[in-house]
Order: structure tokens, then sequence, then C-alpha cells
């Protein structure tokens, strides 16, 4: 216990210190001849159980053990894979559970901060072992109730900083909106005037001559710049406060039909299951305009052609109903270096001429607004899906 407060003191990853502190488990004498154990902690936003540490067992176990279902909205494991990993300890109870199956006898053991479930151990006793031992469940008891202190502990500083993080942000958005508002028009009319008079330049200049080349790239540029404006005085502006019931499967139909010959001409299947859910309450602009930047973001990925696949169901998370509209594409897929950078204003993988690095933080700071989140699942040349989640009112 002792050895477990000191690691808890330290500033390494929790994801360490766990691993630190079930191979202390696992040296105790009662434990050693098997040394087989495992820490799962329940993840905030799925509610599933992930691994965090994991010794004695091979390569295709852990592998298949990453996440546990704890309810739906979790992925379904298949049951001999993981049979190794016992859950009933977190039922209502809340007890530590000795099992035995077969000659494997193992403990359960709940990691619990006053109502809230943490996670669970979970450790295996010599075989020889025909009955629990009342120091052994209590000195598991004792571990479950310092980790959860440390948990507890470390949950709550990474939600201090995500919140100044927020703040932080958000004082940088109020100060970028007031700046905005205040350059705009005077930014937007000399470039509406700039790219009038280089597109009289292009049309009357001579074809192959400097001129027509040098103002085709003033008035290329200029149209970019007025793009860029126009995208920071949307993401810069307070969200609009006026709501109406908004049918998601529409807005998504009516995206999809707006790219219907863009889909022909770069040789992209379109896939669509848009399910008929219940209608939320929200700006149907800024919804559309949401799910618009994950299309054509999607067609950008597919430089060779592809499948997109649309689709829009009904997900339950921490018991709650969310409608989740999701866009994958078959295209190259994001770098693991540049997955937490995707969502930031002015970060982008396109070319110059092609992105403004504002599509997806319009996007996340849409359907924050609405009350949801976005989530991305991919892997460089693996394609990506995108997927905006959207609270279903409760009645």
């Amino acid at each position: 216990i002792s050895s477990i407060l000191k690691i808890s003191l330290e500033s390494s990853p929790l994801d360490e210190q766990l691993t630190r502190v079930l191979d202390l488990i696992l040296a105790i004498p009662s434990f050693k001849m098997n040394s087989r154990g495992s820490i799962y902690l329940v993840e905030e936003k799925t509610g599933c159980l992930g691994l965090k540490a994991m010794r004695g067992f091979s390569v295709a176990q852990v592998d298949a053990c990453k996440v546990l279902s704890l309810g739906e909205g979790c992925p379904a494991v298949p049951a001999p894979a993981c049979s190794i990993i016992n859950t009933d300890c977190l039922a209502v109870q809340h007890d530590i559970l000795y099992t035995t199956e077969g000659s494997t006898r193992r403990y359960c053991v709940p990691i619990v901060f006053g109502r809230q479930t943490l996670g669970l151990i979970n450790v295996a006793v010599e075989d020889g072992q025909q009955r629990p031992l009342p120091e052994e469940e209590e000195f598991l008891s004792a571990i479950a109730n310092s980790l959860a202190g440390l948990i507890e502990r470390r949950q709550s500083e990474a939600v201090k900083n995500r919140l100044r993080e927020q703040l932080v942000e958000s004082e940088k958005l109020a100060a970028l909106g007031r700046i905005t508002a205040n350059v705009a028009h005077t930014i937007k009319n000399p470039l509406t005037v700039i790219g009038g008079f280089a597109e009289r330049l292009y049309d009357t200049s001579a074809p192959g001559s400097k001129e027509k080349k040098f103002s085709g790239l003033i008035y290329t540029e200029s149209i970019r710049l007025e793009r860029i404006l126009q995208n920071v005085l949307l993401f810069s502006r307070r969200s609009d406060d006026r709501t109406m019931p908004c049918n998601l499967a529409e807005i998504t139909e009516r995206v999809l039909s707006l790219y219907e010959e863009l889909f022909k001409q770069k040789s992209i299947q379109l896939q669509r299951a848009l399910d008929d859910l219940p209608v939320i309450s929200g700006n149907k602009e800024q919804l559309h305009q949401a799910i618009e930047n994950l299309v054509a973001n999607a067609i950008d990925a597919m430089h060779n052609g592809g499948t997109l696949t649309a689709t829009l169901t009904r997900e339950e998370i921490n018991s709650a109903p969310y409608t989740a509209v999701k866009i994958q594409d078959t295209g190259s897929g994001i770098a693991a270096e540049n997955l937490d950078k995707i969502f930031e204003p002015f970060f982008t993988t396109k070319l110059a001429l092609k992105g403004t690095g504002l599509g997806l933080s319009i996007t996340k700071k849409i359907v924050e607004d609405h009350g949801g989140f976005i989530r991305v699942d991919s892997e460089a040349g693996g394609g990506a899906t995108f997927g905006l989640y959207f609270p279903i009112p409760q009645k």
C-alpha cells in the first residue's frame, strides 16, 4: 500500500502507474504462482471498459480484450476470447467476487470512488486454493481503494486541464471575433476590388502573356482570401440561438444531392443508410454546413475515386441516446501524428489553394453548440470515418 501511495505521487502517465501497481500485486506470494492479472478503467466517452494494464496473457488475448462491454454502445467481444476476464463485480452490489472455472481461480475487484464506478482489477490465485482467503480480500480491497483515490485525482486533474484549455480557447476565439468584426469590412472591400480588376485584366490580356498569368494568380488568391475571411467570420461568430425541429436524415440527403455530379466526375461510389430518427432541435443552416464540410473533405481525400458511405443511426452512450451522422471514405486517411491537430483552426494537410484549415474547426464548433461531440477514426492509407453525435431530446 505504501508503494502504491508513493507511485500515486509521481507525475508519470496513469497507464504506467497502473502497470506498476499491477506488478506489485502480482509480486505477492499468493498471486505469484500464476502472475496473471489485469486492470480496466471505465472510458469517459463510451462507458466501456478499456484495458490499462495486463500481465501473464498471450498477445492474442490482450488484443481481443482491449475493450469490454458494459452495456449498449460498446463493441461486441467474442465470449471465448475474453472469458479470462470477469466483470461481474461491477454489478449493483460492487462486491469483490471470487470465482472458479476449472483449475482457474480468480478475484474480480471493483474500483469505486463514492458511487462512481471507475474500473476493476482481475487477478488469478494459486491453482490449489479452494476458497477465498479473508486477508487476500482485505488486501485487494485496500489496493482498490488506493487506486480509486489515484484515478479520481488524475481524472479530476484531466478535467481541470481540459476546462482550462477550453477557457483559453474561448478567450482566443472571443478576441478573434472582436478583431475580425472590426476589420472584416475593411479587408473585404479592397479584396473585392482587387479581385474584380484582376478578373478584368485576365479577360483582356493576350493569351499566353505574363499579364494574363499574373492577373489570373491575383484573382485566384483574392478569391481564396475572401473564402478564408468568410470562414473566420463563421468560426468566430457567436452561436445562433434560433432553433427549429431538424431532421438530420433530410439534411444529410440534401447535402449528398449537391455533390451527385462531383461523385460521378471523381468516380466515387455513394452508399447511404439514413434511418429515420427523431428530430433534434437546432439550426438547419449550421447543421447543413457541418455535414457538408465532412462530405467535401471525404471527396478531397479520395484522389483516385473510392466509396463514400453516409449513415445515420441511433446510439446509446453512457445511457444517453444520440443520433450519429457518420461520413466514411476510402481515401488517404489521416496520419497518427495529425489526429490531435485536425480540429485546430488553420491546420490543414491540403494544398494551399484547396484548404483554409477551418472546415473541421467549424464543424466541431457547430456540433458542440448543439450539445453534441465529434469523433474520428482513421489511419494513414486506411480512409477515415467522422461521426457527429447529437443528443436526442428526452420526453
